[in-house]
């Protein structure tokens, strides 16, 4: 468990490092995939927690709470600095697999929440929504 958790870190640490560099792999889908990858698995602090939590009131005033259930026990009313250690990515990128099919343009903002610690990667993925929006759907974009 430990090896695995230290292999996603490193690996989100090099795409981290690739994107201020500007670099970017063979193709663009396969970028989306890799960050968004990390963001399904790193369970660290959750820079992009209080704006998740803002579009998951948005889904559930849409009439879709229980898309959504898993995560808004609890939520709402943190603190922005403590929103971050108890709304983790993992759950964040769940929610919005969920909500992909009904509501895409709401799956994919919370998705790009997942990156606001890399506001570089961020705007990438909402500027390729429909990679984004794919990738939430079968697991890839390509």
């Amino acid at each position: 468990m430990f090896c695995a958790k230290l292999l996603t870190k490193i690996v989100g640490m090099c795409l981290i490092t690739l994107t201020l560099v500007g670099a970017l792999p063979a193709s663009a889908d396969q970028f989306s995939d890799g960050n968004l990858i990390w963001c399904s698995t790193d369970w660290g602090y959750n820079e992009g927690a209080q704006e998740a939590i803002t579009i998951v009131n948005a889904v559930v005033a849409a009439g879709y709470p229980n898309l959504v259930s898993g995560i808004i026990a609890g939520v709402n009313g943190l603190d922005p600095h403590i929103a971050g250690n108890i709304l983790k990515r993992p759950p964040v990128i769940q929610a919005a697999q969920a909500i992909a099919p009904v509501l895409p343009d709401l799956a994919v903002s919370l998705a790009a929440t997942c990156q606001d610690q890399n506001p570089p990667v961020k705007a990438y993925l909402q500027s390729h929504p429909q990679d984004v929006l794919t990738w939430l759907l079968i697991g890839h974009s390509y």
